[in-house]
């Protein structure tokens, strides 16, 4: 190669030569430097010892041109003169703890970026069990207060039909109790039994009757009102958590998402150090700070409200009894004093105690 580079140069001198002109009071044979143009019409390459009067820029160009290396150093091919002493500036190095250092780093790193896929499933896992847990709490709050809610519906329907047996039966001995008086004088068979005595027990079971029914409306209406709020305040409370749920989700995903992207940045930057020789405690520092915040990595709790449940309070289903009429202070059971006798025949009225 090196050879090929010195024939290069030989023929490129050559055609140089060829281009200039010696003058015409050079002797052919002498030794000595020319000054540049050489009259045409010699043969200069009959002259086997004439050297061109080459300045030290133009052997350099003319060297680089052939060679390829442009970049001489300042060293002039044959001129001994030359002097300059060219160094490149020194390259950094690290020492071995240096090294070891950024190894570590660089590989916890790494280690701390593989491990966040396991963090987001863990923080997925913690977020849906603390929804979980607050859905069990609500819905055991809720079955508390339904079965309070049942109860009280159930109580009060069987009140009410307690009540309407009541009124029943009370209209039941009382026609008894007509009849009775009506037979005992004779009239068993007429219209005052048939029509008139049943007429008026049914129309005061009616009365009672109806009460008790609006009583039982009334009741009814409160129960599901309260049961109605109830349940708004409880379906609130798991949208709440639901609507908490996907946003530390969120949240979490936005965590992971931050670290790891510090995290690569990082071992860029710590790989780059390294590579460049670069000493200094400031990347092993940032690296530890990511580290860091990629270990703290937590989810916030599902924050909920169990609803309390208070039954509002019931009216009673009360019936008044029959009146129970007398005359002259004696029992309403003897049938030959008994005022309903007046009444049924339109006589004077009853006097109720």
């Amino acid at each position: 190669m090196i050879k090929s580079k010195i024939l290069l140069l030989l023929f490129f001198l050559t055609a140089c030569l060829l281009c200039y002109n010696v003058p015409s009071t050079v002797k052919i044979g002498t030794n000595k430097k020319m000054n540049p143009g050489i009259p045409s019409g010699q043969d200069i390459l009959n002259t086997p010892d004439y050297v061109p009067n080459y300045t030290p820029d133009q052997m350099n160009t003319m060297i680089a041109a052939v060679t390829g290396n442009w970049d001489t150093g300042g060293q002039v091919l044959g001129d001994s003169t030359n002097t300059s002493n060219y160094s490149a500036p020194a390259t950094p190095t690290l020492t071995q703890a240096q090294i070891d250092q950024y190894n570590q780093a660089i590989a916890n790193t790494q280690a701390a970026y593989d491990r966040t896929g396991t963090q987001l499933n863990s923080g997925y896992g913690t977020i849906d069990s603390s929804y979980q847990n607050a859905l069990n709490q609500l819905l055991l709050g809720k079955n508390q207060a339904q079965q309070t809610y049942n109860d009280n519906t159930l109580a009060s329907g069987q009140n009410y039909v307690g009540g309407k047996n009541t009124v029943r039966s009370n209209a039941g001995s009382a026609l008894n109790g007509l009849l009775r008086l009506l037979g005992s004088r004779g009239a068993g068979g007429g219209s005052a039994a048939n029509v008139v005595a049943p007429g008026a027990v049914a129309r005061t079971a009616t009365l009672q009757s109806s009460d008790l029914a609006n009583t039982y409306g009334q009741n009814r209406r409160a129960l599901d009102t309260n049961w109605g709020n109830y349940m708004s305040g409880y379906n609130n409370q798991v949208t709440g958590a639901a609507a908490q749920k996907d946003t530390a989700r969120q949240g979490l995903e936005s965590q992971i998402a931050t670290n790891r992207a510090s995290l690569l940045q990082t071992l860029a930057d710590l790989t780059n150090a390294k590579n460049n020789n670069t000493s200094g405690q400031t990347y092993l520092d940032q690296a530890n700070a990511i580290l860091n915040q990629a270990a703290n990595v937590s989810a916030a709790p599902i924050n909920y409200q169990t609803q309390a449940y208070t039954a509002p309070t019931l009216a009673s289903y009360t019936t008044s009894p029959n009146p129970t009429p007398t005359f002259n202070g004696q029992a309403a059971t003897n049938d030959y004093t008994s005022p309903y006798l007046q009444a049924l025949l339109g006589k004077k009225q009853p006097a109720v105690a």
